[in-house]
């Protein structure tokens, strides 16, 4: 259903009136129905100038919405959070270099981490925290142990423990760091030397990702060249024991030929309650422009299991995909989007565990561009996934749209417009979810390199 398209569209599940919390995903009671939730009007957040857009949501509203200024020689991180009368905007200077790559993550308790990379003449990790009362601290000085350091993520496990992954230069290779935080009130625990990284020590690792579940259990994922490849590796940590560090050889993807070196989205892990863990990334499959999806996944009881070989892809063969995400529904099926070019169209695809005999379905509109998908999941398995798509012939026109599942119906609703009739580039929409009460956060960067502003929608 496009957006203005329709009025309140109902989903009747019973003669008798349903409360709010009986409502499956994506719905509200109203007059003893569930109707669908409607998407709020976006609102612009930011001055132009706005790139490298990051969202995080947290429990009873709370949002963040972080991104990066423009400016080649003082750019800054910004960033707006939700109040009960808007958004309230925060700025974190440094005097030398340019701040980008920001990341920010939300705590059970309203805790709060942003990271980036400061550019100076060599990278640097710089952290700013916020306590549970919502008063920000930011200490000027590098969170990172060494010279250049870069590609920051952050995240909270449910029981306030955070977490924080770069990438770190130790003098000979790049590696991937990960400082701990048991407790807001603790301090976190950092890696001093190169010998305290996860991965290998050959080569450069690349963009590392986190993933964390239950019961302390973490997984990292990144993508590393052990000889002349690009190769995806993972470290785990299991019931708040040590991570793991990956072996040169220990990769997980197929050799002869490397797995993609897109910065965005590439390799991305995903962790269920029970234990269960899955990485998705995309690799050369034939020819350099032959890309295809793959997925790793490991058992509860910690098996991995991996492609057998280059021709055992999730996406078809013959074309060029980018950008997998991955999530878990509570009930431990699979979900893989992504955006792949065949036959010179461009279209999202999602891939939903068993569902269809194994085989992915193109979400969006056939001979539509779209491209660089963002999913999340709600508690009983509804999946929303957002993109943007260009549906005119001029390559700066563009629109984000979202599209939800519905688990009870099986099936996938209209793609909806969340984004109003704007000429400008919106190609990387991002979104969040409530932890609570579901409620989604979409935000993207829309116009030029120069003037591009953030604009935030929301699904209360």
């Amino acid at each position: 259903m496009r957006r203005g398209a329709a009025a309140l569209l109902l989903w009747v599940i019973g003669c008798e009136a349903p409360a709010d919390d009986e409502c499956p995903a994506w719905t509200r009671e109203d007059d003893g129905h569930c109707v669908l939730r409607a998407w709020k009007d976006p609102e612009v957040v930011s001055e132009a100038g706005a790139r490298e857009v990051q969202v995080a949501a947290g429990v009873d509203g709370d949002a963040i919405v972080a991104w990066a200024n423009a400016d080649p020689e003082h750019g800054f991180i910004q960033l707006v959070q939700s109040r009960a009368d808007g958004w309230s905007p925060s700025a974190f200077h440094r005097e030398a270099g340019v701040g980008l790559e920001p990341a920010i993550a939300i705590g059970p308790a309203g805790e709060a981490i942003l990271a980036w990379k400061q550019q100076r003449d060599e990278g640097e990790i710089h952290i700013a925290t916020r306590e549970p009362s919502g008063s920000w601290h930011d200490v000027d000085t590098p969170f990172s142990w060494a010279e250049t350091a870069y590609e920051p993520r952050v995240g909270f496990a449910d029981d306030g423990e955070a977490f924080v992954v770069w990438n770190q230069w130790t003098g000979t290779n790049f590696g991937v760091a990960v400082a701990v935080r048991e407790d807001v009130a603790d301090q976190f625990v950092k890696p001093k030397t190169a010998d305290d990284l996860l991965s290998a020590p050959v080569n450069y690792a690349n963009a590392p990702r986190i993933a964390i579940g239950d019961d302390g259990d973490v997984l990292l994922a990144w993508y590393q060249a052990p000889v002349d490849d690009l190769m995806v590796y993972v470290s785990e940590r299991a019931d708040e024991g040590s991570f793991t560090k990956a072996r040169a050889d220990g990769f997980i993807s197929p050799p002869g030929a490397p797995v993609d070196s897109h910065a965005e989205a590439n390799a991305w892990p995903a962790l269920h309650a029970s234990g269960a863990g899955a990485v998705a990334w995309t690799q050369r499959q034939q020819g350099e422009w032959d890309i295809a999806v793959y997925l790793a996944t490991r058992d509860a009881d910690g098996s991995w299991t991996s492609p057998v070989s280059r021709d055992d892809s999730l996406s078809e063969p013959g074309a060029f995909a980018r950008c997998p995400q991955l999530a878990f529904t509570p009930d431990g099926e699979i979900v893989v989007t992504w955006y792949e070019s065949r036959d010179g169209a461009t279209g999202v695809f999602v891939w939903q565990g068993s569902r269809d005999d194994g085989a992915p379905r193109q979400l969006s509109i056939a001979g539509v561009e779209a491209v660089h998908p963002a999913l999340v999941v709600a508690a009983d398995g509804g999946v929303m996934i957002a993109w943007a798509e260009n549906t005119d012939d001029a390559t700066d026109t563009w629109r984000i749209v979202a599209m939800r599942y519905l688990p009870t119906d099986d099936r996938w609703l209209d793609a909806e417009v969340i984004s109003t009739p704007q000429a400008g580039l919106a190609p990387t929409p991002q979104l969040a979810i409530a932890p609570d009460t579901g409620a989604v956060v979409a935000a993207w960067a829309q116009g030029g390199v120069i003037d591009g502003r953030v604009h935030v929608a929301t699904l209360p």
